[in-house]
């Protein structure tokens, strides 16, 4: 009985060190170009350490069961060649306005046509209805098969998990529509169906990729306000289940709490820092004191002639 005690005091440490090595590296790594079609120029951009390619599962799988990776490849293979790393998210809703063709009805029509149903939101998107029995199979199988192209590959630096609009957490995010809860009432829409959903999603994310690591992007996540049911309680659950946290609200003024720090996080702007509030100096400041692993920043900050001093101060300060 002893020598299991000794034991089980041996794992417990073994892992509190593996842990605690893990949240060592957790510091700053550099700066992602962000959002739109992908830019290979973008790669000889000195201030990048990579780029976060965003793509939707209508535009990768539009026919039933034929993914063709050659343009995925494409767009990674400038970053490859100068040494540097990409993110990855396959979305399946977005808004109409954020790429055109694509992002309106961000999951195949056949996926549709095999029962699953749809919510259109104000702006025109088609959103479907992620709890659908249909849409969880045919998703676990989408996401399966790039798993299986893409888990382990060294070239990426993690997975976005993408669960609802825009792959956040939130079913909707189409902020111009005040009612959005009453809309998705009509499809059976509660938060706990929700937080199911959540885990369920990202649950498959877990068991298809085993080497690469995990973001989710995390939210204000539920329409309803259930008490119990808020940013702490998904937070804290990825954490636990070993993902990384990508916050896509930064701003110069953003505190975390013990979830956040006792885990790697990601972070990405509210939005551009012309209209975020603050400088883009600020914006690149705080991502550093809060030890982001790496800063997603959008091509409008990039492409400002009067950002790129900034840009250069922030990536000498990458692996500090």
């Amino acid at each position: 009985m002893k020598n299991i005690f000794i034991l089980i005091a041996a794992l417990a440490l073994v892992s509190s060190a593996c842990r605690a090595n893990s949240l060592g590296n957790n510091r700053f790594m550099g700066l992602f170009a962000f959002a739109g079609e992908a830019k290979p120029g973008e790669a000889d951009l000195p201030y990048l350490a990579g780029a976060n390619l965003v793509y939707y599962w209508s535009q990768v799988e539009p026919e039933k069961g034929r993914i063709d990776f050659t343009r995925i490849d494409r767009d990674i293979a400038p970053w490859v060649a100068k040494g540097k790393v990409v993110c990855l998210r396959f979305s399946s809703a977005g808004w109409e306005k954020w790429y055109k063709k694509y992002s309106g009805q961000g999951t195949p029509q056949w996926v549709y046509n095999e029962g699953v149903p749809g919510v259109t939101e104000q702006d025109g998107a088609i959103l479907p209805v992620y709890w659908n029995p249909i849409y969880i199979k045919e998703l676990q199988e989408f996401i399966r098969a790039i798993a299986q192209h893409y888990d382990g590959n060294p070239n990426i630096a993690y997975i976005q998990i993408a669960i609802g609009d825009g792959g956040e957490t939130l079913a909707d995010t189409y902020t111009p529509n005040k009612d959005r809860l009453s809309l998705w009432r009509t499809v059976g829409y509660t938060d706990q169906t929700w937080w199911t959903t959540v885990q369920a999603i990202a649950g498959i994310y877990k068991k298809s990729f085993t080497r690469t690591p995990l973001a989710l992007m995390i939210d204000s996540t539920f329409l309803d306000k259930t008490h119990g049911l808020n940013f702490h309680t998904v937070s804290s659950w990825a954490a636990a289940q070993g993902f990384w946290l990508q916050d896509n609200g930064l701003t110069n003024k953003r505190v975390y709490d013990d979830t956040w720090t006792s885990a790697i996080h990601i972070a990405e702007p509210r939005e551009a820092a012309d209209k975020n509030g603050s400088t883009l100096h600020e914006d690149l400041q705080r991502a550093i004191d809060l030890k982001e692993r790496y800063l997603l920043v959008f091509r409008q900050d990039i492409y400002n002639p009067a950002n790129q001093n900034d840009l250069m101060w922030a990536a000498a300060q990458a692996g500090r």
